[in-house]
């Protein structure tokens, strides 16, 4: 169909997830989609090598971009940060979900602004589009999800550094069992034992954001999520699933979910939040995969600055022995 002269196509703005749904997806096909905050892998030109095939990532999944190598825009260099949007007429190559951009001008934003204090983030966050908005970590091989980071040295008077994140599979670190420090990219505890070997565990696409703890890391490590804003958004719930994978490990490790409000909250606006349920605990020689609900009070309602979640474990282990190798997956937001 031929538009007028004068008019336009209004994109939908959906997330990734959202589009790599099937049914969606099938609905969705040949039409004009956004999906907001976003970066492109690899670096370089939009064709390498007659290669148009480029990684999008936004907080939810990942998606393949196109672009023929006819195209105006294949040796302009795509952007090397995170941009507020792409837009692209959604398609299919054989079995894989791709969109195609129309031009590198009107089909993507502009770079997004640096983080604050409140995480360290990456200053694009997560954007509550349409609820709900996962985060499955299956990308994490290519880096964690936009919005989200990870934290040591939390306290009270500290927001904390960024801790070291271990993203390559196959790998010795990201075994279960490995007593290296450090945030890695395990196998999720979905549909698999405690007996799960090595191999299994590599082969896994079912991947979560773990953490093994020494005692440099007893407390004050985190998982943070960056929110742009709660602008219009109610009764905001996270449930997420806290995993404890290394049942050979004896210490017990006590999580809690916090927040705070704004774009550059300090250390001290982190507030608990109380209407917790699940088993918030990981270690005690116990493999498990608990599942997490948070709801957050009216305090996070409507706000046009950004909201700060997080995942901390504020006080020290106890008993005595390993610490555990603690995972989070499927963390999902709702609201209304």
């Amino acid at each position: 169909t031929r538009l007028g002269s004068g008019r336009t196509i209004t994109p939908r703005v959906v997330t990734l997830a959202q589009l790599n749904t099937q049914a969606n997806f099938n609905n969705w096909e040949s039409t004009l989609v956004e999906v907001a905050n976003v970066s492109f892998s690899p670096a370089g030109a939009w064709v390498i090598n007659n290669n148009g095939n480029a990684t999008v990532t936004d907080a939810t999944g990942t998606i393949i971009a196109f672009t023929r190598s006819s195209a105006t825009f294949a040796n302009v260099t795509k952007p090397a940060t995170a941009v507020t949007y792409v837009r692209g007429i959604v398609g299919e190559f054989n079995t894989t979900k791709q969109i195609q951009l129309r031009n590198a001008t009107t089909d993507l934003g502009t770079a997004t602004s640096g983080g604050g204090g409140g995480g360290g983030g990456t200053g694009s966050g997560i954007s509550l589009t349409t609820s709900p908005v996962t985060l499955n970590f299956d990308g994490i091989g290519s880096g964690l999800p936009t919005g989200v980071t990870v934290k040591t040295g939390i306290s009270g008077t500290s927001l904390g550094t960024d801790g070291t994140f271990t993203q390559a599979v196959p790998a010795t670190l990201n075994s279960w069992t490995n007593v290296s420090a450090g945030f890695k990219n395990l196998a999720s505890a979905d549909g698999l034992t405690a007996t799960a070997d090595q191999t299994t565990q590599d082969n896994a696409t079912d991947r979560a954001l773990g953490l093994r703890q020494t005692s440099a890391t007893d407390v004050g490590v985190g998982f943070v999520f960056e929110l742009t804003n709660t602008t219009g958004r109610n009764n905001l719930v996270m449930n997420f699933k806290l995993q404890s994978l290394d049942p050979s490990s004896p210490r017990t490790v006590t999580w809690k979910v916090q927040y705070a409000v704004g774009d550059n909250p300090a250390a001290g606006d982190f507030v608990d939040v109380t209407n917790v349920t699940g088993t918030l605990t990981t270690g005690n020689s116990l493999f498990s995969n608990n599942s997490i609900n948070a709801t957050f009070p009216a305090a996070v309602n409507n706000q046009s600055t950004k909201v700060w979640v997080r995942i901390v474990a504020l006080t020290a282990s106890t008993g005595s022995g390993n610490r555990p190798t603690t995972a989070i997956d499927d963390v999902v937001f709702t609201w209304n």
